[in-house]
């Protein structure tokens, strides 16, 4: 063992202070290196992953989370999550919750329960969206949760409620006039 700046090397090679490489900082016997880039970067070659392999990057992909499920994905121009319902924001730029392939600039899929957004203002709160519990019907109402006392109800088959749960016609009014 050798060692610099200390009298007991622990490795091969122990250096008690700074490195410098100006040109490449190879290791290990893979081909990959550490180089310097423009300015105060550091260029990888090959690929890179920390010990317990829950960040990597690999050919232009970045990796956050391990082998088997990786929690956050950036690569091909696209950012992925896989925690919760997971989702995306594709390369065409739209964002997907739920899905990892977005079709609409926002696209919603939870296949288990409500797909609903929420909005939230200084006095007032509304929801919007598909009721799973009630046919997958859109319902949009004040409050937090879709479906609890609808003020507008879409069912599949395009019948609208305005002041009540459910549609018997086309277009169904509940209104003092």
């Amino acid at each position: 063992s050798v060692g610099i700046g200390t009298t007991a090397p622990a490795y091969e090679l122990d250096v008690a202070g700074s490195i410098r490489a100006q040109t490449n900082l190879y290791v290990g016997t893979g081909g990959g290196y550490f180089s310097n880039d423009t300015g105060s970067r550091i260029k990888t070659v090959n690929d890179f992953y920390t010990a317990n392999s829950n960040t990597y990057l690999y050919s232009d992909n970045l990796y956050l989370g391990n082998a088997s499920g990786d929690a956050v994905q950036l690569r091909d121009n696209a950012f992925t999550w896989t925690g919760g319902t997971g989702g995306a924001i594709a390369t065409s730029g739209n964002i997907g919750i739920g899905t990892a392939a977005p079709s609409q600039m926002l696209h919603i899929l939870n296949s288990t329960s409500d797909a609903s957004i929420y909005l939230q203002g200084a006095n007032n709160s509304y929801s919007m969206g598909v009721d799973y519990s009630d046919s997958d019907k859109f319902k949009i109402n004040a409050g937090a949760t879709v479906g609890v006392s609808p003020d507008f109800v879409m069912d599949g088959a395009g019948d609208v409620a305005i002041g009540f749960a459910a549609p018997a016609y086309q277009l169904d009014v509940y209104a003092n006039l």
